[in-house]
């Protein structure tokens, strides 16, 4: 979900952007007057709450009988009205989440404009296309002659997009699957994991398919489960600290485009030649982008508190012949950084996780050179995305204060980043 404080402060640019995806400039006007109604409609309930209250106290204060009761009549009403402003603020606030949820992201500055896959073009090509002596035919002409899938079938027993895998081709479908399972889960750190097929509605809100694609997405009509339509929207996070056996989880194929990486690195001044460490660095997918950012003549000090992790990640950095990675298991309150040393200490998607957050932001300026940085970045309460439960999300209000009490000073408030923020402080 993009964050309403964006739309407000750059309507035009939104509209600009949304534009190029089909998005008309009345449906962002329609946004931002869904908006004002709901802050209106919570300033209303606000002020006559705050009357309430100094209503209240003049009631108490009262000495004379008569004007006493008086006041404890007029009063006898505003439980309704606020009870009817507080129903109008929950009719206003739904229809504003509806109009917000309808709202693609902003599209990323490397996608091509067009009207169609026509305007597409080639970022690379890997290897070279086959070549046959023979005229290739598509597998709807292919599987049916040679037995493999019977398409009418499938639509008899179930109707249209259905099929039936029959012999060899249920064989290879079952082949593919165990092949790609023993790949990712003894060479790459992956475990197998077999979710639920179905999935309640905020998870596919999460993820982008819901309200967009109600319409398409098969349910149960009596109860809120929905039949999984990708694999995104069976991703879920238990507990304070990720659990190790849950490491696919955090390496998404679009984790790139949300989390940017390298527009992060750049906040941060982290260049060739630079000493840095990744906090609660989970299965490695930062370090690894640190540690190539730095070069063979930098360091990155790889910190995590589960040793499931580190192993992981050492796995990783073994993997991809780095040299300049090391591992640290540090403690919730300690991440065993040396004093002094770094350029810069980067903490990503695991701040909400710390419970001793001063004891550790105090170390961690310890460790820092005269001109470090310091960098935290982490899901917005508003933002949507990947991340944890809202309840467990942390403003940045709260960061900041915390990183004041350990002696370190904002720097920067980013917000390019669609789903979070990210907080670069100093000494």
């Amino acid at each position: 979900m993009l964050d309403i404080r964006l739309i407000r402060t750059d309507p035009d640019h939104v509209k600009a952007e949304l534009a190029n995806v089909g998005v008309r400039a009345a449906q962002i006007d329609e946004v931002l007057a869904a908006d004002r109604r709901r802050r209106e409609a919570i300033a209303a309930v606000e002020t006559l709450r705050a009357e309430r209250t100094a209503a209240s106290k003049a009631i108490r204060d009262t000495k004379d009988a008569a004007a006493r009761e008086a006041a404890i009549a007029a009063q006898r009403t505003a439980g309704e009205t606020i009870a009817a402003a507080e129903a109008t603020v929950a009719e206003v606030e739904a229809e504003f989440r509806r109009l917000m949820l309808e709202l693609p992201n902003l599209p990323h500055p490397d996608v091509p404009v067009g009207p169609d896959e026509s305007a597409n073009r080639v970022v690379r090509v890997e290897g070279e296309p086959p070549r046959f002596d023979f005229t290739p035919e598509p597998h709807w002409d292919l599987g049916p002659r040679l037995g493999l899938i019977d398409f009418e079938r499938g639509v008899k027993i179930s109707g249209t997009r259905f099929y039936v895998l029959r012999g060899m081709g249920a064989r290879l479908q079952r082949a593919l699957i165990t092949w790609m399972l023993d790949l990712h889960t003894r060479a790459h750190g992956y475990v197998e994991i077999y979710p639920p097929a179905m999935v309640k509605g905020e998870c596919l809100v999460g993820t982008g398919n819901l309200p967009k694609f109600a319409d398409t997405v098969y349910r149960d009509i009596e109860e809120d489960y929905w039949w999984v339509p990708t694999a995104e929207s069976q991703r879920y996070r238990h507990g304070r600290l990720f659990p190790p056996e849950d490491l696919g989880l955090l390496e998404g194929p679009d984790r790139d485009a949300w989390q940017r990486p390298g527009r992060i690195m750049d906040a941060l001044g982290i260049a060739d030649g630079s000493t840095v460490a990744d906090i609660g660095a989970g299965a490695g997918w930062f370090s690894i982008r640190l540690a190539r950012r730095v070069g063979p003549n930098g360091l990155v000090f790889a910190e995590d508190v589960q040793r499931e992790m580190i192993d992981a990640i050492e796995r990783r950095v073994r993997r991809e012949g780095l040299r300049n990675v090391r591992l640290v298991l540090g403690r919730d309150d300690d991440p065993g950084l040396p004093a002094g040393r770094l350029d810069a200490v980067l903490m990503v998607d695991a701040y909400y996780e710390v419970q001793d957050r001063l004891s550790l932001l105090r170390r961690i300026r310890a460790a820092l050179k005269p001109n470090g940085r310091v960098g935290i970045v982490d899901f917005r309460k508003d933002g949507g995305g990947p991340g944890p439960p809202l309840e467990q999300r942390i403003e940045p209000d709260v960061v900041i204060r915390d990183a004041a009490g350990a002696g370190l000073r904002l720097v920067a408030h980013e917000t390019f980043l669609p789903y979070q923020y990210l907080l670069v402080f100093g000494l």
